[in-house]
C-alpha cells in the first residue's frame, strides 16, 4: 500500500520515525545494562553452560 503525503505529513512522518529508532536503541542499551547486572549480581545464578555475550546483547 502507497500513500502520497504531502511536505509537511512527511516531515512529520520522518522524524516520528527517528525518534521510534532512538528510543528502540536506547531501550536495547537498557536491557544489554539490565541483563549485564541481573547475571552479576544473583546468587546461584550459575547454569549448567555458560551463556554467550551474543546470546545476552552483549556483542
Amino acid at each position: 500500500m502507497s500513500v502520497a503525503l504531502s511536505r509537511e505529513q512527511y516531515a512529520w512522518l520522518a522524524a516520528a520515525i527517528a525518534n521510534w529508532r532512538t528510543v528502540k536503541a536506547t531501550l536495547n542499551a537498557m536491557q544489554r545494562c539490565s541483563r549485564t547486572v541481573l547475571f552479576a549480581t544473583i546468587p546461584d545464578a550459575s547454569r549448567r553452560q555458560r551463556i554467550g555475550k551474543r546470546a545476552l546483547g552483549l556483542v
